[in-house]
């Protein structure tokens, strides 16, 4: 319909058509259609491949036979938004000392991302920013992006377990412009599972509030730990202190899709000051107008019922994690040991010396051994687009040599056949390329 690049300009939004497509889906799409020639190996998306648990199907079942399938309010259903309070303080924070959520500091959202996105429309006005993780997800930048603000990234180094460094944040805080406004903490992380220990989630809790800054904090992996033993989850709620909730500038977001495999309920939940919570309720109308009855009597179910199932994923995952492990340290023997993720269900895997960038690496490991993985550069934040303080800083494909993106994310949400499959063409696949 439209025959050039400028007449598309002309009719759609320019902010929408320079926003870089999602490099996951990207492998995700080619590998779909691939599998109707061959058997591919999915281990791409963080998709668990377990069924959401007995209780919240029956939950969810009888809610839709009862007639839970009608409008509800723009907050998410009252019974569910009455049960968040305990599951914020007494699941994801149970050693806190800050004061007890209230019912006016919750809100149910359409998944983590309508929560992602609609804090980032109700804090940004054009060309506000907000620190991001680099490598990060992606959705986080382009929710910024949408709502006009700018992302700016910061690092986090594999030599320092993929969190963030107290210094470089500080430094990056103080290079950056009088538009900065918010900062974005993502633990446990993805794509590189990692979890920011107690006394870095405290520091990065009185950084923000040392320099006024909104903290919003990403918190849907926060069940999911796979090293206990060493990793403990801290929510950034345990350092709110007793501060009341109408002068807290900090954010939490929540769900049920990782935890408890629920990606299709697309149920997620907000802590906030209760003046954001009004305002992110008002935002619901014209973005998704309310969530899902049904979906969210099951995201009831999860969070009030039985707790178990989480544990049995993780060891799950756990064993899926140690396998992999085992399978590099056998096929790709290096000095430098393979990193050991504690939490989350991700396994980033480095591609230094294979003379590809991690996005050709994915697309070639796709074609030739029928395995689909996360190129490191689906997790780079740094988009083209102009603004304050904003620099083109590299093609789509990624820079050579940049520890940030030379890697492939693998999903450990696969079943774990799958999984240990997957990871030996991938090996087989980097020690020929590593030969030439």
């Amino acid at each position: 319909m439209f025959s050039s690049r400028r007449v598309c300009c002309d009719v759609f939004a320019k902010r929408a058509l320079e926003l870089p497509a999602s490099g996951i889906r990207e492998i995700f799409e080619l590998a779909s259609k691939l599998e109707s020639t061959r058997r591919v190996i999915h281990l791409e998306v963080g998709q668990p491949n377990f069924p959401p648990p007995p209780h919240v199907l029956e939950a969810t079942t009888q809610a839709l036979h009862g007639g839970a399938t009608k409008y509800i309010g723009n907050a998410g259903l009252a019974e569910l938004r009455a049960q968040l309070p305990l599951f914020f303080d007494r699941f994801l924070s149970p050693s806190s000392t800050a004061l007890p959520t209230r019912a006016d500091q919750v809100m149910v959202t359409t998944g983590s991302m309508g929560a992602l996105y609609s804090t980032f429309r109700a804090l940004l006005n054009p060309g506000d920013q907000v620190l991001v993780p680099f490598p990060g997800f992606t959705n986080h930048a382009q929710s910024i992006a949408l709502a006009y603000g700018v992302a700016l990234p910061y690092r986090l180094h594999p030599s320092s377990g993929w969190v963030p460094r107290i210094e470089e944040l500080e430094d990056t805080i103080a290079r950056s412009s009088k538009r900065l406004k918010a900062l974005l903490v993502v633990s446990p992380s993805n794509p590189c599972g990692s979890v920011a220990p107690r006394e870095t989630m405290s520091a990065i809790c009185e950084l923000a509030r040392r320099h006024n800054l909104w903290l919003i904090s990403d918190e849907i992996y926060g069940g999911l730990i796979l090293s206990p033993e060493t990793h403990q989850f801290t929510s950034s709620v345990e350092f709110e202190g007793d501060r009341a909730p109408e002068t807290s500038k900090l954010v939490v977001i929540s769900g049920v899709s990782k935890m408890y495999a629920m990606t299709g309920f697309r149920t997620g939940f907000v802590r906030g000051p209760p003046a954001l919570i009004r305002l992110l309720t008002k935002l619901q109308e014209p973005i998704v107008s309310c969530g899902v009855p049904f979906a969210q009597f099951g995201a009831l179910a999860a969070v009030k019922g039985p707790q178990e199932c989480v544990a049995e994923m993780s060891k799950a995952y756990r064993d899926r994690r140690d396998r992999a492990l085992e399978i590099i340290a056998r096929d790709l023997p290096s000095a430098q040991p393979q990193y050991k993720p504690p939490a989350a269900f991700y396994l980033p895997v480095s591609t230094v010396g294979c003379g590809l960038s991690s996005r050709d690496f994915a697309l070639q490991l796709l074609k030739e051994e029928g395995v689909a993985v996360a190129p490191g550069t689906s997790f780079d934040p740094r988009f083209p687009f102009w603004g304050e303080g904003v620099v083109r800083t590299r093609d789509s494909n990624g820079e050579a040599g940049d520890e940030c993106v030379d890697f492939v994310r693998v999903s450990l949400a696969s079943s774990g056949e799958q999984v240990c499959e997957g990871v030996e063409k991938l090996c087989a696949f980097l020690r020929r390329l590593r030969r030439k």
